[in-house]
């Protein structure tokens, strides 16, 4: 869907160049592209329910609108049962948890991200999704995060469907400390000439190592989510 594009400079991040854009960078293609027909002036509106309609459920989406850090996620009843579990946590503003570091030990570093939903104190679920630092939403999420630490949340449920969603932006103090040192460790170990297969061979490697979410995270080293009001992009416009 996207050429490969050239490479990105932070001095905060050391991205290496980026393999696919964001969804953001389609939002805006897409209005460039209508624009370019001769349609005149141009703005795009969508909803994160048409984008969380096409998400499988329980693998969170990182990516950044308008330069706000967003996680978006579809939870199935297989992992939490009742959707009202979900509209009691943002009701009450609980704190979420959002564990990151580096998995070195393959020929492709990863970054694994472990999201813990306040659904249960005593066994919260726990997401985890491994990432590709060559990913243009991951670039877009990271980079915003470190910028403003806030970032925005929007969840929906299997039993509410993806037309319905609750949403929040959430303070992430510490986290731009966290991003520096691990995205820039994986980013430090990443070989030019490595490929898709050497990534999804480190994420195998990273599975067998950690054979749960809980596997191997520190809880105290973790990035609280605190509530911090609405989210600061209800919908998706360009």
């Amino acid at each position: 869907m996207f050429e490969k594009l050239g490479k990105w400079f932070s001095p905060s991040l050391n991205f290496p160049p980026k393999t696919t854009g964001s969804l953001e960078d389609a939002i805006r293609s897409e209005k460039q592209s209508i624009a370019g027909s001769g349609a005149g002036k141009v703005a795009i509106y969508a909803s994160w329910s048409d984008e969380m309609e096409h998400r499988p459920f329980d693998i969170p989406m990182y990516t950044a609108i308008h330069d706000s850090a967003t996680i978006l996620v579809y939870i199935s009843s297989g992992s939490i049962a009742d959707g009202r579990d979900l509209e009691k946590i943002f009701r009450e503003e609980l704190p979420w948890t959002l564990h990151m570091s580096a998995f070195l030990d393959g020929p492709y570093p990863v970054l694994r991200f472990t999201l813990s939903v306040p659904d249960d104190p005593a066994n919260p679920l726990m997401l985890e999704t491994p990432l590709d630092i060559r990913m243009g939403d991951i670039q877009a999420f990271c980079e915003a995060a470190l910028r403003k630490e806030q970032i925005d949340l929007i969840v929906s449920h299997e039993s509410v469907g993806s037309d319905n969603s609750w949403a929040a932006s959430y303070r992430c103090k510490g986290i731009a400390k966290l991003l520096r040192r691990e995205v820039n460790q994986a980013a430090a170990k990443l070989q030019p000439v490595a490929t898709e297969e050497d990534f999804n061979k480190s994420v195998r490697r990273m599975e067998a190592k950690f054979q749960e979410p809980s596997a191997g995270i520190d809880d105290a080293a973790g990035i609280q989510l605190v509530f911090a009001g609405p989210a600061r992009n209800r919908s998706i416009n360009a």
